[in-house]
C-alpha cells in the first residue's frame, strides 16, 4: 500500500513538472535580449519580471531564468517568436517599459543609445520607416 501510494505521489509530480516545463509556457509578451558587456546575472536581477530574458554572446551560465544564445541572433529568434516586444539592451539601467507603442523607441542616457524597444509591427518595415518612425526616451 504505501509503494502503491509513493508512486502515485511520483506520477503526480512528474505530470506537474511536464506540464509546468513544456505545456504552460510563457506567458510573457515581450523578449529582453541582452547585448551589452556587463555580467549577465546583473542583467536578471536588472530585468527580472519585465518579460523573459534572453542573453546573447554571453558566455553560459547554470540560471533558471535566463536563455543563453549566439551573439548577433536576437532578430531571428524574435522573429521566429511569439513576442510582441523585444527590448535590445546594449548597458544595464533601469528603463521605464512602454508597451503599448507601435513605433520604435530608443533609450537614451547622454548620447549613447542604451537599449532599444522593438515592436513586432516594426520588424517588416523599411529604414527609411524606421527613420521617421521612432521615439526617444532620455534617462537618467
Amino acid at each position: 500500500m504505501k509503494s502503491v501510494l509513493f508512486l502515485l505521489i511520483i506520477c503526480l509530480l512528474w505530470i506537474y513538472s511536464f506540464y509546468h516545463h513544456f505545456i504552460a509556457e510563457s506567458s510573457a509578451t515581450t523578449m529582453i535580449a541582452f547585448v551589452g558587456l556587463q555580467h549577465s546575472q546583473l542583467f536578471v536581477s536588472t530585468f527580472d519580471g519585465y518579460g523573459d530574458l534572453w542573453a546573447f554572446g554571453h558566455r553560459r551560465r547554470k540560471s533558471l531564468k535566463i536563455r543563453f544564445e549566439k551573439k548577433g541572433t536576437q532578430f531571428d529568434f524574435f522573429q521566429k517568436s511569439n513576442y510582441q516586444h523585444m527590448l535590445v539592451v546594449q548597458e544595464l539601467v533601469h528603463i521605464p517599459m512602454m508597451f503599448d507603442s507601435k513605433v520604435l523607441i530608443q533609450y537614451k542616457r547622454g548620447n549613447d543609445t542604451v537599449a532599444t524597444l522593438w515592436p513586432r509591427t516594426a520588424l517588416g518595415h523599411s529604414e527609411e520607416w524606421l527613420d521617421k518612425n521612432y521615439e526617444q526616451i532620455y534617462i537618467a
